[in-house]
């Protein structure tokens, strides 16, 4: 069984849809004008009077003399019985050439339009569409007149080159990552600085000790090397202390800045950061 016998079968079945495309698949391959009265018929029972119109049309205007004079009769009444279920509608639009014209989202051509569409009556979802620019309107077509639409496409959104830019803000040198390195300088100066007085303060203890086990050493030569690791050890104890606090603020200000809220604007934060003396130490006080 050939496309067009399927076709055929399937429109004495009631599937008009299903010989619709099997009858147009007939008629691309042969070109034979007989098969468009079958395509009139299958859109006709589907509903579609403006796609059954077009067809009978085509038929008619394709066959010419070849049609009998008894099916040219019966076309020609199919056809002003379809005439009333459609009416010519007028669009009009200012947009550019090649902007696509869709009824109830179906195209049905492109701007510049040749002449009026011919339009199923009742209301009627018009649409011009580029891009992504779009504009529908609805309109009640009633048959045996002519409406006109007047459509305009939005306008083109401004791009993102001539969108104002955002205000730049002047910060001061100490905001931003570039002043996290003051608390670390500082945790880093005190942690060497304290490995050195604890060797020194182990090595005066050795020097009391070996004082201590030698044959003759005055006390002032055990004492001496004593007070000198007592010193250094007290030393070492404040700037371990210092360390613990400049690390803890350096971590404190990195954490900070890496959860930080983006802002458009903010004011120049500044960092003071100064030794003072506290008690037999020194103390890390900081302003923020």
């Amino acid at each position: 069984m050939d496309r067009f016998d399927r076709g055929v079968a399937l429109y004495q079945a009631g599937s008009y849809e299903g010989a619709l495309l099997e009858f147009e698949a007939t008629y691309k391959l042969s070109g034979n004008y007989r098969v468009l009265f079958n395509i009139g018929l299958c859109r006709m029972e589907s509903r579609d009077p403006v796609g059954a119109l077009a067809a009978f049309r085509r038929y008619l205007a394709e066959g010419g003399e070849k049609v009998e004079a008894t099916k040219r009769a019966n076309v020609e009444a199919l056809t002003k019985k379809l005439e009333m279920s459609v009416a010519s509608l007028v669009v009009k639009s200012d947009a550019p050439a090649g902007t696509e014209v869709r009824i109830d989202d179906e195209r049905v051509g492109a701007l510049p339009l040749s002449g009026p569409l011919v339009v199923k009556v009742g209301r009627r979802k018009v649409s011009l569409v580029t891009g992504e620019r779009r504009v529908d309107k609805i309109v009640d077509v009633v048959s045996g007149e002519s409406p006109a639409v007047s459509l305009s496409l939005p306008a083109i959104e401004a791009t993102s080159s001539s969108r104002a830019e955002p205000q730049k803000v002047a910060t001061d040198p100490s905001e931003g990552p570039g002043a996290l390195w003051v608390p670390w300088a500082l945790a880093g100066a005190f942690g060497a600085a304290s490995a050195v007085t604890g060797v020194l303060a182990s090595s005066a203890r050795n020097d009391a000790a070996t004082a201590r086990a030698t044959f003759g050493a005055t006390q002032s030569d055990i004492d001496s090397p004593d007070k000198k690791a007592t010193t250094f050890a007290a030393a070492t104890d404040v700037l371990l202390g210092a360390t613990v606090v400049a690390t803890g603020i350096a971590t404190y200000f990195t954490i900070r800045w890496v959860t930080r809220p983006e802002k458009a604007s903010t004011a120049a934060s500044t960092t003071r950061l100064a030794l003072v003396p506290a008690g037999p130490g020194l103390r890390l006080q900081g302003e923020f």
